[in-house]
């Protein structure tokens, strides 16, 4: 490629204790030729160079229509955005400060059906760990858009050592916009206005903590002393019988909630899908390639309203877009197609098309939280 543009360059230690570097690279030739590449190996070590990725442009013929070159950008950093997200720092200062605490996953409820158990409503927000070091997502980045969530917990952290707290940012109110708490979350360089919604709309919601040799019980009845007004306990309630069960679970569907969790009363497990913790929903939520987005009518004129996804047969669905105007309407503008979408649906019909679709997240790269 004739010119080429570097992303920062980033770091990370790896598991042998050596400094892993990588830049991200797009370059073009001109509007119809352009690519990503990736520069990557040890620190003051030999570095490998990937051939170019060649990108495409997307929506041939569109108001939202994108070059290559327009294309090359947005997957380079959608890259770079990726990397960072998990254990890759642009401040080589910073490579040593990555948490490895991984928590507990959830089984599948249909795949080991119980009868009783502690029951939660299931959110549908972002995995958050709170501990000593600060808050982290799943993956094990640090969240530094939540200054207010921070400055809550710190106060039970420092008179319990060693408890981690485990939930998610999330905010009732916002169960029908869910890219408005992710957009929140997610960014990495936060702005004063950005810090100051942050705060206006993201809670805690936390349902467990880690506390070695320490049974759920006991484990919700201590998180209750972290509680603010930001920090929320997710309501628990014991079901001894199906029937209760069944109840818990047709009442969290009715108040929005996504789901039902069921836990047995036993010792928490890090880093490991436990059957003591059960997941429960009658809907499935999958995720499929964008094809193109597509245009509202009306009111929702200039917005993006629909996506046209891929299914596996090869055909495509449409599938409306969850989310505020304001933010689809910045979507369409911008013009980069996301690369996959989060889809929830209540079964296929007979042709294998999903019933009831609507889309609850998207993106660019491969999904990393």
């Amino acid at each position: 490629m004739k010119n080429v543009i570097a992303l920062p360059t980033l770091y990370k230690r790896d598991t042998k204790g050596k400094v892993r570097v990588l830049t991200i690279e797009y370059g073009f030739d001109n509007e119809d030729t352009a690519g990503t590449r990736s520069i990557a190996g040890i620190q003051d070590g030999k570095l490998v160079t990937s051939g170019w990725n060649i990108t495409e442009p997307k929506n041939v013929g569109k108001v939202n229509a994108t070059t290559c070159v327009t294309q090359a950008f947005a997957e380079a950093q959608a890259s770079w955005d990726k990397k960072v997200e998990k254990e890759y720092f642009a401040d080589i200062n910073l490579i040593d400060t990555y948490e490895k605490f991984k928590p507990m996953l959830a089984g599948d409820y249909t795949k080991r059906p119980q009868a009783q158990g502690w029951s939660q409503p299931k959110l549908d927000g972002i995995r958050c760990i709170a501990n000593q070091s600060g808050l982290w997502t799943r993956a094990g980045k640090e969240i530094t858009s939540c200054p207010h969530i921070w400055e809550s917990v710190k106060p039970f952290l420092d008179a319990n050592p060693g408890v981690t707290l485990d939930g998610e940012l999330y905010n009732h109110e916002l169960k029908e916009d869910f890219n408005k708490i992710t957009s929140l979350v997610r960014k990495l360089k936060s702005t004063p206005e950005d810090i100051a919604e942050s705060a206006s709309l993201v809670q805690y919601h936390v349902y467990d903590c880690n506390v070695e040799n320490m049974l759920f019980i006991d484990r919700i009845k201590l998180a209750y002393k972290a509680k603010s007004d930001v920090v929320k306990i997710v309501k628990t309630d014991f079901a001894s019988d199906q029937e209760q069960l069944d109840e818990l679970y047709a009442s969290y569907t009715e108040d929005g909630y996504e789901g039902q969790m069921v836990r047995n009363n036993a010792l928490y497990q890090q880093n490991k899908r436990s059957n003591d913790l059960l997941k429960r929903k009658e809907f499935i939520t999958e995720e499929f390639k964008v094809v193109t987005m597509l245009e509202g009518q009306g009111n929702w004129a200039g917005h993006v309203k629909h996506f046209a996804l891929l299914l596996p047969s090869g055909e495509t669905c449409g599938a409306g877009v969850r989310g505020k105007q304001e933010v689809l309407k910045d979507l369409w503008e911008k013009g980069a197609t996301p690369d996959w979408a989060t889809l929830r649906y209540f079964g296929l019909t007979p042709d294998g098309v999903p019933r009831f679709p609507v889309v609850i997240d998207y993106g660019f790269g491969e999904r990393s939280d």
